[in-house]
């Protein structure tokens, strides 16, 4: 389903139900979007609160950049704005643009003094390990392999999918985010009720 569909989707859910489907015709498409975007996210950080302790639900919502180039062991992330969650986990999988079965290891960015210290350090000295900082990939151990581009597959927000573009969407999760969908849409108040406090002279 692209995500012009799923809007579309949404839209003609909420034209069934009686409570909004008169706020769903004054509000212009642009509001429904958005409210439709912001329910998207919603979702997201949602399931990863509900997750398992792997967090594998996410791997279902993932949008893949396979080719994203390497400069200066450092590469900047796809994602306009990617999901705040816990330990970078919004990146599923980063590996090696040639090989995609060559994977880049995480690493918390204040854990790497640490990391060196330890014995298994020396037995992943050819590994290449990453840590993201200011919205950057950051590259450790590069110098044995040299990557050039990196394979990313990361969970992305709504607004980074064009309206022609699947959506990740498993079965079953677009009635949830309708639902979100749908309580946003009952705390709205109806355009008619909307004054301008700032007539124009």
């Amino acid at each position: 389903m692209t995500k012009r569909q799923f809007i579309e989707l949404i839209q003609l859910r909420l034209s069934e139900n009686s409570i909004v489907a008169d706020k769903l015709r004054k509000y212009p498409y642009q509001v429904i979007e958005k409210t439709v975007e912001a329910a998207y996210n919603t979702n997201l950080v949602n399931l990863y609160v509900r997750s398992n302790t792997y967090k594998s639900d996410l791997d279902l919502y993932t949008k893949t950049y396979p080719t994203v180039p390497v400069t200066s062991d450092e590469a900047e992330i796809p994602v306009t704005k990617l999901p705040q969650l816990p330990n970078n986990e919004a990146l599923r999988y980063v590996a090696d643009a040639n090989n995609i079965n060559n994977p880049v290891f995480y690493i918390q960015n204040y854990s790497t003094p640490v990391f060196n210290r330890l014995d298994v350090s020396s037995e992943m000295a050819d590994d290449v390990m990453y840590y993201v900082e200011d919205n950057k990939i950051h590259l450790i151990n590069n110098g044995v392999t040299a990557l050039s581009s990196l394979y990313i597959k990361a969970v992305a927000p709504f607004s980074d999918f064009t309206d022609e573009e699947e959506l990740p969407m498993p079965l079953g999760s677009e009635i949830t985010v309708y639902d979100i969908v749908l309580q946003r849409m009952m705390q709205m108040r109806n355009p008619d009720q909307i004054t301008d406090n700032n007539p124009s002279p």
